[in-house]
């Protein structure tokens, strides 16, 4: 049922909403300004308010797939490198907490450094998720996570859990190590990457850029871009945002607020009480 009303189908709802509305014009064009106190004219305008209802019911406020979406981050000790101005770290938080709350999209997120953690099971609770995503610094650091290891011998362990919870992964991290092969070959791995121009991501080989059929988004200074031309195509702002929106392949639904259901339901009702009470008069 999910497949028929998908966002694929959303502009047959729209001919018909708007079919209606059109109808509705042209009885007030024909009958003047008392067309609405036609019952059929407020009938017409009750069935506009239900098919709005409808569509936020059956239509979905996220990409296709979205419950297979999963954000690995990198809170490591390299995380903590504050080329990028406070941190590496604390920048790809902001990031993911702006896109989580900008996208509203369904996901799940892990976090390793030391050790692999599930910071959010499968979610489209982003203001809970976005509190977690602030808390991971001060809490990791006050354990003590991040005077071991830098963390790149637990990415495997990480990516393994992250394609247990989906087959969309977005690995936020410095790039201090080549992404692995995943265990799931079903799975997409995404690498976005937050270091500068100085940053360990530098330091390595090319094919760290490249190796990922170019499904790479960077968060980098403005000036990083001039050095890397044909790989960076944008500065550091809203537009890797957006980019990674269109690697997830998502796209927002036109209507998406459930208290905007509850509220075209009751215009509805009433409506159609009053295209009934109208009709009654007429007779």
């Amino acid at each position: 049922m999910g497949e028929i009303f998908s966002l694929q189908n959303i502009d047959i709802f729209r001919m018909i909403v708007l079919g209606i509305i059109f109808l509705g014009l042209l009885l007030i064009k024909l009958k003047g300004v008392r067309a609405l106190l036609d019952s059929r004219v407020v009938f017409l305008l009750s069935l506009v308010c239900f098919f709005y209802a409808f569509m936020n019911v059956m239509v979905q406020n996220t990409a296709p797939d979205s419950k297979r979406v999963v954000f690995v981050l990198d809170i490591s000790k390299s995380m903590f490198a504050k080329d990028l101005y406070p941190s590496r770290l604390e920048v790809a938080i902001k990031k993911l907490t702006d896109f989580l709350q900008d996208s509203r999209i369904c996901s799940s997120i892990i976090v390793f450094g030391q050790n692999a953690y599930l910071l959010s099971p499968y979610s489209c609770d982003v203001l809970t998720q976005s509190a977690l995503l602030e808390s991971v610094p001060r809490n990791f650091l006050q354990q003590g996570l991040f005077e071991f290891d830098n963390g790149s011998s637990n990415l495997n362990l990480a990516l393994s859990m992250a394609s247990l919870y989906g087959q969309k992964i977005v690995l936020l991290s410095d790039g201090d190590t080549l992404p692995p092969v995943l265990e799931n070959p079903d799975s997409e791995l995404l690498l976005w990457l937050f270091a500068s121009k100085q940053g360990s991501v530098i330091e390595r080989d090319s094919r760290l850029l490249r190796d990922l059929e170019g499904k790479i988004v960077i968060s980098a200074p403005s000036s990083w871009t001039e050095d890397f031309p044909n790989i960076v195509d944008f500065a550091y702002n809203h537009k890797d945002k957006r980019t990674i929106q269109s690697l997830l392949a998502y796209k927002q639904a036109p209507i998406q607020n459930p208290h905007n259901m509850s509220l075209f339901i009751v215009c509805g009702l009433g409506l159609l009480f009053a295209a009934l009470f109208l009709l009654r008069r007429e007779f």
